[in-house]
């Protein structure tokens, strides 16, 4: 019995030592990359009040309190009228841009929307919660999108997030 918990805080205690360091191997792209896959899009900066096109990256901020914030992508199919499918995806590190540039060929092939929170990651900040809750909201009120067909889904730690999004609020989520 006592080997067993002998056992059991060693490998705890290598663990917590472990956790640090995969969280620090996480590697972001680089600009180099993020510029290569853009395929030439510039990221806008989100305006209250202006259309949104089709085809555009934007950097959607100060609509929040707490400083959330997200990157969109409208495909092409995008016209304001029809209801696309959309996608909140979520990463494990904090930077948006990347995994929405990696997602950005297939959202145009597909025709959905693809919405990624920028600067919630594995290391916070600790009011994720709330930001995402803030994102997901503002999303649905300036983009036109079928609510049946709302995901939410996500890479590493972005996928528990993605998990507790859905179990939090039920019945918004497809």
């Amino acid at each position: 019995m006592n080997t067993k918990r002998f056992m059991f805080r060693v490998a705890a205690w290598m663990l917590a030592g472990l956790l640090p360091l995969v969280t620090l191997g996480y590697v972001e792209l680089t600009d180099d990359e993020m510029s290569r896959l853009s395929g030439g899009h510039a990221t806008i900066d989100w305006v209250p009040g202006d259309d949104l096109r089709a085809g555009q990256i934007y950097h959607v901020s100060g609509f929040s309190t707490n400083g959330a914030s997200y990157y969109l992508y409208l495909p092409s199919a995008y016209d304001g009228k029809a209801e696309l499918p959309s996608m909140i995806f979520m990463n494990a590190a904090r930077h948006g841009l990347g995994p929405l540039l990696k997602w950005m060929p297939s959202a145009e092939d597909l025709g959905w929307i693809i919405v990624v929170p920028h600067d919630v990651g594995n290391d916070g900040p600790e009011n994720s919660r709330v930001l995402l809750r803030e994102i997901n909201r503002h999303f649905r009120s300036i983009v036109r999108q079928d609510i049946r067909r709302l995901y939410v889904g996500g890479v590493s730690g972005g996928s528990c997030r993605a998990y507790l999004q859905a179990k939090t609020f039920r019945g918004e989520f497809a």
